[in-house]
């Protein structure tokens, strides 16, 4: 969570410059259109946008925290050349806390992003994200190809790491959050590949 949160604050911290200067921008920009000068005034606006579209290059469900991971994690998927599949929406107004959301996504995507690394074959590198609303529940659903069989131990996923007591904390946090929302966690593990589903219950705030 901290790795991820961490992450996010960075991108955050990228636009911090820009929100401070917001009305010397807009002091600038009006100079110039008044001038008529639209060149040089699109010029400078896309100068400026350049750090809010590394945070948010594409909007996938309109809410801030899950695009930002998306969007973060994508492109970690293209650094490595893992291929990915996403369909994604996002209840509005629900109790659902955006430090949850963080913790299941990021660490669910984490761990599909660490098996395709592990994997030999480039035909096994490839995630598939799918958030989806069904009645009051949200479903996350990542498929990812995996060559070595994950550990499961009483239910529970095991690390292959070293160093276990400073590993594996990761699904501790999401099981924490399954909990919170009475939801539940499930998997399959098939021939190079493997699936985790978890369901959250959610009530939608009133207006």
């Amino acid at each position: 969570m901290e790795k991820n949160f961490k992450e996010l604050n960075l991108l955050y911290s990228a636009n911090a410059q820009a929100y401070h200067d917001f009305n010397n921008h807009i002091n600038i920009l009006q100079h110039l259109l008044i001038k008529k000068d639209t060149s040089t005034a699109l010029n400078y606006l896309n100068s400026i946008n350049q750090p809010t579209k590394c945070l948010l290059s594409h909007t996938w469900t309109g809410n801030d925290i899950i695009d930002i991971i998306l969007n973060n994690k994508l492109k970690i998927m293209d650094d490595n050349c893992i291929d990915y599949k996403i369909n994604v929406e996002f209840p509005n107004n629900s109790n659902l806390q955006p430090n949850d959301i963080c913790s299941i996504l990021a660490n669910l995507l984490d761990n599909a992003i660490e098996a395709c690394n592990r994997n030999l074959k480039k035909s096994n590198k490839w995630i598939n994200i799918t958030i989806r609303i069904i009645n009051a529940m949200l479903i996350f659903k990542i498929e990812n190809g995996n060559e070595i069989e994950p550990k499961i131990q009483n239910m529970h996923f095991i690390t292959s790491k070293k160093e276990k007591q400073f590993h594996g904390w990761g699904l501790k946090c999401v099981e924490n959050v399954i909990t919170k929302y009475q939801g539940n966690m499930t998997y399959a593990i098939k021939q190079n590949s493997f699936q985790i589903i978890i369901l959250l219950n959610y009530d939608i705030k009133n207006s």
